[in-house]
């Protein structure tokens, strides 16, 4: 979950710069982590509320989850630590992507928003560049 709410910072410092310090404060970015740990802790805690089984694992390495006496636990489990999150940061990956190629929705370039004015030449009191 850590990589997950990483991966949001990041999503959040290339397509939307401009709106990083005001999207990313010191409340929600404690929050994350907050959730984070909730998460966690929910995660380990629920297999010994009996939301699943224990089972030996034959080696002598001590007690697993027995993920197939409980599906019900085994699919909301994988549904929401694994399934949401990779659909998330699927998409998020390609918003990402899509910056550097398509210049933030800018029309192309990714030039940042500096780029050369259209029929601007070099001459004639115009340096040619513009601020888009």
């Amino acid at each position: 979950m850590f990589d997950f709410f990483l991966l949001l910072l990041r999503y959040a410092a290339i397509v939307r710069p401009m709106l990083y310090s005001n999207l990313v404060t010191g409340a929600r970015s404690s929050a994350m982590v907050a959730s984070a740990w909730a998460f966690a802790v929910a995660a380990a805690v629920a297999p010994l509320m009996g939301a699943a089984g224990f089972r030996y694992a034959p080696p002598g390495r001590g007690c697993s989850v027995s993920w197939a006496d409980s599906p019900g636990f085994s699919l909301t489990y994988l549904s929401v630590a694994c399934w949401a999150p990779t659909a998330v940061m699927a998409y998020c990956y390609a918003v990402i992507l899509k910056v550097p190629w398509w210049g933030a929705g800018r029309g192309g370039g990714g030039s940042g928003g500096v780029g050369r004015g259209e029929g601007e030449g070099r001459g004639g009191g115009s340096n040619g560049w513009r601020i888009i």
